[in-house]
This record gives C-alpha cells, sequence and structure tokens, in this order.
C-alpha cells in the first residue's frame, strides 16, 4: 500500500523511522519531505510537492500532538484533509 505520513516538519526523523518501519512491510511511503529535498523549495513549491505526495498516496497516516501542544496547528492538517477529500483511507 502506498502511505503518506502526515506530522509535524520537526517530527521529520521520527517520520523516517516509521517510514522504514512500513517499507520493511511491503510499503511504499509517498513523503518525499521525510527524506529531505525540500531545501532551497519556496513555501507554496512545497505545498504543491506534499500535495502531490498525498496524491500518489492510498492511505494518510496522521500524527497528532498532545493536547496543549505548543503547536496545534499545521500543513499537516491539511494534507489530512486533503486525502480525506480524495477519498484515501
Amino acid at each position: 500500500m502506498k502511505i503518506y505520513l502526515a506530522a509535524r516538519y520537526q517530527r521529520k526523523d521520527e517520520m523516517a523511522a516509521w517510514g522504514n518501519v512500513l517499507k520493511r512491510f511491503g510499503h511504499e511511503i509517498t513523503s518525499t519531505w521525510i527524506y529531505g529535498g525540500e531545501e532551497g523549495l519556496t513555501r507554496p513549491q512545497i505545498a504543491r510537492l506534499d500535495l502531490n505526495d498525498v496524491a500518489r498516496a492510498e492511505a494518510v497516516m496522521s500524527f497528532t500532538e498532545t493536547a496543549g501542544t505548543a503547536v496545534p496547528r499545521g500543513g499537516r492538517h491539511v494534507e489530512f484533509g486533503y486525502g480525506l477529500a480524495l477519498g484515501l483511507k
């Protein structure tokens, strides 16, 4: 299954580790942001890249934060909503 991992950018290393675990079980990770490559891109370019990655997936895994966190908002919510709108698992 093709899976997009949505999380805070600061959790990139953790998501790469989850991605590696999922790959061992035969899944493909479409979240290119967790492996780098966004350096030098503008925010609109990054947003387009991330939404294209969501569109290539069959499912979205959303990694939320605990209640009361200092960063309750973020692109991860948009990515999850986009996947929901596309009918992904």
